[in-house]
């Protein structure tokens, strides 16, 4: 069984989008009488799927049921705005035993979490649903030995789904995001450098803003600091661009894996690297259809930043970058995994390592450019923090562009400004090298390492180390023009 067959349906993917989110995120259907999404169409489409009287591509896959079900168990124990209405109960309580007479019985049981109807026993992923589903919380081991089915490609897809969203909407505990983190990590093997930085972007890309880590990258390593990247080409919900999409679209042909990485690293001339994780674990990408089908971000969102691909002999940091207030303590909880050097996490644009260019004058938990340290001091641990303003960093505030459009027009634009050509870009590639600079190497003021940044992007160090990072890569010649 394989949730690749039938659907997604994408009337139902905006409905999950809607219902399938934590408690303060998640919003009824139905709102009013003009609301597009409305549970009696949302109920319909499921019916008309399990009677095959829509089109394979149109129908709603038992993933998204599984996604969507659960996440209707789940609201009913919400207050607030994310509780069910009037409206939803009619809805459901008028096919609610067609339902359960049609639906499989993997469905059946988030519906009726009391139900025993799903599995054999000794079931380990269909047992942590049950509980999942009535709101409970597992321990690390729990979590793996189900997650371990869903991984290995047999597990229902309905369950799968449940599991993923199910957890994710009870806002997941420490112990299971660690079993989340150990779940899909790779082997980590060993690399001969006195320092290496490690960079958690989100898997999914970006829409909202041109995304400059790999480039920043490029000028980390000529500010001194071996930098690695690891993602995938696309990543769903938002599928947005991403690292490798740009490396891509530069020409570069060659595997992005372990062997490629530690040649650009132990170049010191080039530096850097960037790492395909489908590489590393191919079983870890039939996770991209079942996340394409469930539409929110599961844990893994999260864990999958926190990716540890290669560790320096030497000393070892991470950066991370967050968005949703709470995120940044639970990730530096799990950097502790690792045994580094150096953990910081980042509120930065959609969730990247990346500053954001604009200033803003907040100090709450949803204050963009916040950045949270904890350094290693022997046996002991000093925490520190930073607040970025560019504005008070000279950085002009330039007019709102819009977001590119493709990878090529992104990596367009990054070359453009890691030759130097002043503009957002340009400031958007030194902020981001320059913030890491400072809280590495303690230079005196983020000021200095922003113009340290600056000097290695006007004076070609960094685009040289591009070029050449693409040329072994590619097997192609150096890069002269773009």
């Amino acid at each position: 069984m394989s949730w690749e067959h039938d659907g997604p349906n994408e009337y139902f993917l905006r409905v999950q989008a809607r219902v399938c989110t934590g408690p303060e995120q998640s919003r009824p259907l139905g709102l009013s009488p003009d609301d597009e999404l409305q549970p009696e169409r949302a109920l319909e489409l499921v019916m008309q799927s399990l009677r095959e009287e829509l089109a394979s591509a149109q129908r709603v896959s038992l993933a998204q049921m599984g996604a969507f079900f659960t996440a209707m168990t789940l609201r009913r124990r919400f207050e607030g705005p994310g509780a069910w209405t009037e409206g939803e109960r009619r809805a459901f309580d008028g096919v609610r035993s067609q339902l359960l007479d049609d639906l499989p019985d993997a469905i059946v049981a988030l519906i009726e979490p009391t139900a025993d109807r799903s599995c054999s026993d000794g079931d380990a992923l269909a047992a942590a649903v049950r509980r999942i589903v009535r709101g409970e919380h597992l321990g690390t081991v729990e979590t793996r030995a189900a997650l371990e089915i869903v991984l290995s490609g047999h597990a229902h897809p309905a369950l799968a789904a449940a599991m993923l969203i199910g957890q994710r909407m009870n806002i997941e505990t420490h112990d299971e995001s660690l079993a989340y983190l150990h779940a899909t990590s790779p082997p980590c093997a060993t690399i001969e450098l006195s320092s290496l930085m490690h960079v958690g972007q989100p898997y999914n890309g970006s829409v909202r803003s041109f995304r400059p880590a790999l480039f920043a990258a490029a000028v980390s390593a000529a500010l001194g600091t071996p930098t690695l990247l690891h993602g995938v080409h696309r990543m769903p919900p938002k599928d947005g661009i991403t690292e490798e999409q740009m490396i891509r679209a530069l020409g570069q042909q060659h595997d992005l894996d372990e062997d490629l990485a530690r040649t650009t690293l132990l170049d010191s001339a080039i530096g850097f690297a960037f790492v395909d994780r489908e590489q590393l674990r191919p079983g870890a990408s039939s996770l991209i259809a079942l996340r394409t089908h469930i539409k929110k971000r599961p844990v893994f969102a999260t864990t999958e930043k926190l990716h540890l691909v290669l560790r320096a002999s030497g000393h070892n940091h991470m950066i991370c970058g967050y968005f949703h207030p709470g995120y940044g303590a639970k990730m530096l909880a799990l950097m502790r995994d690792h045994r580094l050097d150096t953990e910081i996490v980042l509120k930065g644009r959609e969730g990247s390592t990346d500053p954001s260019l604009r200033s803003r004058h907040r100090d709450d938990a949803h204050a963009m450019n916040q950045c949270h340290v904890r350094r290693r001091l022997g046996n002991t641990w000093e925490p520190s923090s930073l607040k970025i303003d560019p504005a008070a960093l000279g950085i002009r505030r330039w007019p709102k562009a819009r977001p590119p459009l493709h990878a090529e027009e992104a990596a367009a634009l990054a070359c453009r400004g890691l030759r130097g050509e002043h503009g957002p870009v340009r400031d958007s590639i030194a902020l981001s090298a320059a913030t890491k600079h400072h809280i590495l190497a303690q230079t005196p003021s983020l000021e200095s390492s922003l113009r340290a940044a600056y000097r290695v992007i006007d004076n070609g160090d960094a685009w040289d180390r591009m070029q050449r990072f693409l040329a072994a890569s590619a097997g192609a010649q150096l890069m002269t023009t773009q």
